[in-house]
């Protein structure tokens, strides 16, 4: 347990007051020290987490950008994920294959993404943010939604699988 703001006013009282040596000076520092670390430690663990998907139309070639667009378009979007770990609010993220499979219920699979919709999940990350909207906030900016039919769908994450169970 870190020691909170009371710890470091007796110590202060103490110092001043003649009953604790100057090795004490260290110690009111480093008490300070720990109680700010744990008050950003707090502040981080109450942010919310949020998943950003990614949704564009992957399939249609006329959709598709040029090499050169695309070395634009992905300076654009890692400058604006840098922007967000620079706030250490980037969790992570990865994108995703144009194939895949889609299994419904009753056993019935099916190639997808599906291509009569147009508009596929391209990928995702995972930012931290107070609330909906500083998730959104921090989503305006994205390139993505340059792109005409592309959208960003912003999803707050309300449980965690654990590994041990």
């Amino acid at each position: 347990m870190i020691p909170g703001p009371h710890s470091v006013i007796f110590l202060v009282a103490g110092w001043h007051s003649g009953h604790l040596g100057p090795h004490c000076f260290l110690a009111i520092w480093l008490l300070i020290g720990l109680y700010f670390i744990d008050l950003w430690t707090i502040k981080r663990h109450l942010m919310n987490e949020f998943i950003l998907l990614f949704r564009l139309d992957i399939l249609t070639k006329e959709m598709q950008p040029s090499p050169e667009q695309l070395e634009i378009y992905m300076k654009q979007y890692h400058d604006w994920v840098g922007g967000i770990a620079a706030q250490n609010k980037f969790v992570g993220g990865k994108g995703l294959s144009t194939e895949g499979k889609v299994l419904k219920s009753n056993n019935v699979i099916t190639d997808g993404p599906f291509a009569e919709i147009k508009e596929s999940i391209a990928g995702y990350i995972v930012i931290r943010a107070a609330d909906f909207e500083e998730a959104v906030n921090l989503t305006r900016a994205c390139p993505i939604l340059n792109g005409e039919g592309n959208s960003v769908e912003i999803r707050m994450i309300t449980g965690v699988h654990d590994n041990n169970q």
